[in-house]
């Protein structure tokens, strides 16, 4: 079955890579440790532009309207992340429902993933996925957050250009400054630019705006209205004035490299606490030595030193 479905991926077949990212939401399956290890065979050379920002501020409109202003020839992943349905798990599919114009372009993959109740805007397989769409050689992935403010900023550690959408009238500007959105943005865009407020809008984000210490990018702003698609071929130019600024600087995809070392990092932690730590912290000696911290027979970092002794051994022994 894994080489049916790498060759499908490969062959940019469209049930392929959706069997394939439902086969990597399920990180403990044997065939995802499979498709993992195909896919991360090939560099991860796909651009990767992240949207985020309050709900209501336009993201799938903005979305739809960018795509529609992109060469038909590219193939395009878009990726939208949306709130888990607490009873099933799923995703509750409105971001890919307002983006229902983009169906019939052949061009074009859709998909919306749970975010499984992650906070950080995200998927925690997202970077999995991203590598799938190198893997099946796509121009262009777009992933748009759930939309829930202080918590989306994660979308920096997997984008290349980070997109912050904001509208004027709903308290977007103050929620952006103070959700730490500030720093993660590499382009702030006004969308509804027709509503009064824009302006102040436009005053408030220059105001507070900062060149990026990691990589001496001043984030751009510009307003556009997405549902007539005004100014959305100015914001493509942004993204790739950012994009070339990535490239002549060596950056791109530096962003991904970070990630994949913070996720191998998670990983490692996970499984040696399954293996080692957890057996140990469930035996009846470790439950002796926490009576003994509590009667004040041997101090907190002693029983610490000592159960890292007792891993170490195992981890020794296993070998």
């Amino acid at each position: 079955m894994i080489d049916s479905l790498t060759n499908g991926v490969k062959n940019q077949e469209e049930y392929a890579i959706a069997k394939s990212i439902t086969v990597l939401e399920d990180e403990s399956n044997d065939l995802s440790v499979s498709l993992r290890k195909e896919i991360y065979k090939t560099n991860s050379q796909t651009y990767v532009l992240g949207i985020t920002g309050s709900p209501g501020a336009g993201k799938s409109t903005l979305i739809s309207s960018l795509v529609n202003h992109l060469d038909n020839q590219m193939k395009i992943g878009i990726i939208s992340i949306d709130p888990s349905n607490k009873y099933s798990g799923g995703a509750l599919l409105g971001d890919r429902i307002r983006m229902s114009n983009l169906f019939t372009k052949k061009n074009i993959f859709i998909r919306s993933m749970s975010n499984r109740g992650i906070f950080g805007g995200l998927n925690k397989s997202i970077f999995d996925v991203v590598q799938l769409f190198s893997f099946a050689k796509y121009d262009l992935v777009i992933v748009e957050t759930i939309g829930v403010g202080q918590n989306e900023i994660d979308i920096s550690e997997i984008a290349d250009t980070v997109l912050v959408i904001s509208a004027p009238e709903s308290g977007d500007s103050i929620q952006i400054i103070k959700a730490g959105l500030m720093e993660i943005a590499d382009i702030y865009v006004i969308n509804k630019a027709d509503l009064s407020g824009s302006d102040k809008m436009e005053f408030l984000l220059k105001d507070n705006i900062q060149t990026n210490t990691k990589n001496n990018w001043t984030p751009r702003i510009i307003k556009i209205q997405a549902n007539s698609g005004k100014n959305v071929d100015g914001l493509l130019e942004l993204t790739l004035e950012h994009k070339d600024f990535l490239t002549q600087n060596n950056q791109l995809f530096s962003r991904r490299k970070l990630l994949l070392q913070k996720n191998i990092r998670e990983s490692v932690i996970k499984k040696v606490t399954n293996n080692y730590i957890d057996p140990k912290i469930q035996s009846k000696e470790f439950k002796d030595s926490i009576k003994n911290v509590t009667c004040g027979k041997i101090s907190f970092d002693e029983t610490v030193n000592n159960l890292v002794h007792e891993i170490e051994k195992d981890i020794k022994n296993e070998n």
